[in-house]
């Protein structure tokens, strides 16, 4: 059996993404662990990008109250997201502080990962975090799913960056972890391409499921290949096309207007195409409720 450990940010992308996973590999030969990790917030952000951290954060719950049929009016909280994964089978699902402390590694190291896979993890991983996870040969086994096409798609809000540039191919990257974050050697990337929808929340909605299926092809991967030779398989990134887009870069592109940050009607189309008139139904009915998602 595979263990995955997954370390995951709070935000819509990154807990549809899992949802999409675990139910992928349910009938897979494959134990997946599920650890939200927080967003650290030291100063409140620029309106541009607090509008869109309170979408992104809200919208997944409302997503499982739908599923789930739930009545609750107001779908907050992690514990409502972390019951729905425990129920698709996920053999763990919490929340981590600080993903660099010796008490949350200790929490990762007791499901006894094969990989671990950052996605859309929040806090940046010390050297000493990267070194706890290696194989016994020494390779590096913290992997992150980068949303964008590396190495050209760099930083924050990358698919902001695609669309505008009309450069939708690579949706998601698997690289190594390395100090410098997203310059590690690059395991693959997607085939996939990001729909250019209305709103950059049904964008990123609409791009996890193909995030998932990518995600399942490379855990398949390295337990055809062997873990080792899966790792030893990565390519290192050239500087030569890179690009990093910064959190002012993004609040720039929000501020223009290039994509809006949400709309009620394009998202929930995009929620009835990958789980049905039912629950996009049950969604809209909650949104309609809630002055964030109606302004």
């Amino acid at each position: 059996m595979m263990r995955v450990a997954l370390l995951i940010g709070d935000d819509l992308h990154a807990q549809h993404l899992t949802d999409q996973v675990l139910r992928q590999t349910r009938s897979a030969n494959v134990a997946v662990s599920v650890f939200t990790v927080s967003r650290p917030r030291t100063t409140r952000p620029a309106p541009a990008i607090d509008r869109w951290h309170t979408i992104e954060t809200r919208l997944f719950p409302a997503l499982v109250a739908a599923l789930d049929r739930d009545d609750d009016p107001m779908p907050h909280g992690l514990d409502r997201v972390h019951r729905h994964f425990r129920s698709l089978g996920a053999a763990t699902a919490t929340s981590l502080t600080d993903v660099n402390a010796p008490e949350a590694l200790a929490q990762i190291h007791v499901e006894r990962p094969d990989i671990v896979v950052s996605v859309r993890c929040y806090q940046k991983f010390t050297p000493d975090t990267i070194r706890a996870f290696t194989t016994p040969n020494g390779r590096p086994r913290l992997l992150n799913l980068h949303p964008g096409r590396l190495p050209a798609y760099r930083g924050v809000l990358t698919y902001l960056h695609q669309l505008a540039n009309a450069d939708l191919l690579g949706p998601h990257s698997l690289h190594i972890v390395a100090p410098d974050w997203a310059d590690g050697p690059i395991l693959g990337v997607s085939n996939g391409a990001l729909r250019p929808l209305r709103s950059l929340a049904a964008v990123y909605f609409h791009a996890a499921a193909g995030g998932a299926a990518f995600l399942h092809d490379a855990i398949g991967d390295a337990a055809a290949m062997g873990l080792d030779a899966y790792l030893a398989s990565a390519t290192p990134q050239s500087d030569a096309p890179a690009c990093y887009y910064s959190t002012s870069a993004a609040i720039e592109a929000l501020d223009r207007g290039t994509i809006r940050t949400f709309d009620l009607d394009d998202f929930c189309i995009a929620v009835q195409h990958h789980h049905g008139t039912p629950c996009a139904t049950a969604l809209r009915a909650i949104l309609s409720t809630q002055t964030d998602f109606t302004a």
